[in-house]
């Protein structure tokens, strides 16, 4: 009798949608992805080392609903800390600098790929890692380039939905051009449908900002009327 209820308790917890972390439902979304074609809604950056045998470092990385961009850089000292932004352009302008003042000529002859907002690409690979909380998304891109999108989560235990939400922010499944565009007098509901979560939100009074890594919003009684 006993060891009946724990079987069925245990039937129960396992069918419960909201926790299904690393189950088949998540797995099999994550590879169903394998083979597709994106599109990128924020630039990707990779970090190819002049000393091939050092191989490369990928810097683009989603975190809380945001691009961010973070690699150690060639030639990095023990106590030097890695490159890091949440501007693509600055990324790159960083990293390029501190290469271009290294000492040791295959440091100074490292590369810098960057791949811009629109580009289109292969998932070729995905890796469950740190038991789940990251999921890391190789790409190839026309050129037979490769690089890594790691995407970060607070627990192992999340949704579907809540990777889907998290691809979304740097994937669209369809050319950027063919995505709905921003107009004047949509609401922010309107446009966070279509750009995503902002990098910051700030209301006073009537007043709403919205700022994002390549521009900023500006709403007044919920109705978009100038862009910055």
């Amino acid at each position: 009798m006993g060891r009946n209820i724990f079987c069925v308790l245990c039937l129960a917890i396992s069918t419960i949608g909201i926790a299904e972390g690393q189950t088949r439902l998540v797995k099999r979304f994550i590879a169903k992805k394998i083979g597709t074609q994106g599109y990128l809604k924020a630039p990707v950056i990779r970090i190819e080392h002049g000393n091939p045998f050092l191989g490369a470092e990928d810097a683009t990385n989603v975190v809380d609903g945001h691009v961010r961009y973070k690699a150690r850089l060639p030639g990095a000292g023990l106590f030097e800390n890695d490159a890091e932004s949440t501007n693509a352009l600055q990324f790159r302008q960083q990293a390029e600098s501190t290469i271009k003042n290294r000492d040791n000529k295959d440091d100074r002859s490292s590369t810098v790929r960057f791949f811009d907002r629109g580009t289109p690409f292969m998932i070729h690979k995905t890796h469950f890692k740190k038991k789940g909380k990251e999921i890391w998304t190789d790409v190839t891109f026309s050129s037979g380039t490769k690089s890594r999108i790691r995407f970060y989560f607070d627990d192992a235990t999340y949704t579907t939905g809540e990777v889907r939400t998290q691809l979304e922010v740097i994937i669209s499944p369809r050319p950027l051009d063919a995505v709905a565009k921003i107009v004047e007098g949509m609401s922010t509901k309107e446009v966070v449908s279509i750009k995503g979560k902002p990098k910051s939100e700030i209301s006073i009074g009537s007043k709403t900002v919205l700022t994002y890594d390549d521009v900023k919003l500006i709403f007044r009684n919920d109705k978009l009327v100038d862009v910055e």
